[in-house]
């Protein structure tokens, strides 16, 4: 066997075993570990099982809409195998071949699921009930649709502070602006522990189904999805803010639209 589950464990480089959660450390990595060599010694590309990791995306969330037990269960544990497969991507593009719009893929592959995640379960969650609330309690509804708009526009404000500010910078304008996330350094940071915490949420989300307490895991959601929303948004806000004395002697100095 040209790749083994060894070949990609140790291939992994320390600041990411740091910032990987426990839940991850422990459960998910190993298994990507072996999935890894399955795929490398199939010639299974990087991108690849990101595709793939899409499409299981969209059909585990998708299979709480079917308002059946089973089904859900099912939902749930594709996305920990969704989870599996995020660490099984960055194994291969790690050890084995890098490719183009790698990161794309994989970033993709997590927007959609976040973003279809907290809805249906939050819908599955309003027709059945919890371990708190009643069926068809509204509150609980809504709860999961502002999870996951709440990651999404913070993740839509964040690539436009980004594009915004390198487009001053390419301009000469600003210089570049330090930023915590490609900082390999920071990986024992409370923002980084905050960050990487995301990876307890599919077994969260598995158990809370087959014990019935969704609707706490909804509440879960929304707290961390929503807050760190607003504390991403606002330490945006004040970044931008830094530079409101800065003037351009035409409109023509910038565009970032």
């Amino acid at each position: 066997m040209k790749y083994s589950p060894k070949y990609f464990h140790d291939s992994l480089p320390k600041w990411k075993r740091r910032k990987d959660s426990l839940i991850c450390r422990f459960t998910y990595r190993p298994i990507s570990f072996v999935l890894s060599s399955l795929c490398a010694n199939l010639n299974i590309s990087a991108n690849a099982v990101s595709c793939f990791s899409i499409i299981v995306a969209i059909v585990g969330p998708i299979l709480f809409l079917f308002n059946n037990f089973v089904c859900a269960i099912v939902g749930a544990s594709l996305i920990v195998f969704w989870a599996i497969l995020d660490c099984t991507d960055g194994n291969l593009a790690r050890s084995c071949k890098k490719q183009p719009y790698g990161d794309f893929f994989d970033a993709i592959s997590s927007y959609i699921l976040i973003a279809l995640m907290c809805l249906c379960v939050g819908i599955y969650t309003f027709n059945n009930g919890g371990l708190f609330v009643k069926p068809f309690t509204m509150w609980i509804l809504i709860l999961g649709a502002l999870a996951s708009t709440s990651d999404t526009i913070m993740r839509l404000i964040y690539q436009k502070f980004n594009s915004a500010t390198r487009a001053l910078v390419d301009k000469k304008i600003i210089k570049p602006i330090y930023d915590e996330r490609t900082d390999n350094s920071k990986t024992g940071s409370l923002k980084t522990k905050i960050e990487s915490a995301m990876g307890y949420f599919p077994v969260i989300l598995l158990f809370a189904t087959i014990f019935n307490f969704c609707d706490l895991f909804l509440v879960l959601c929304f707290v961390y999805y929503f807050g760190a929303c607003l504390l991403s948004v606002t330490r945006l806000l004040l970044k931008a803010w830094k530079y409101r004395n800065i003037s351009f002697k035409d409109s023509s100095d910038i565009d970032v639209e």
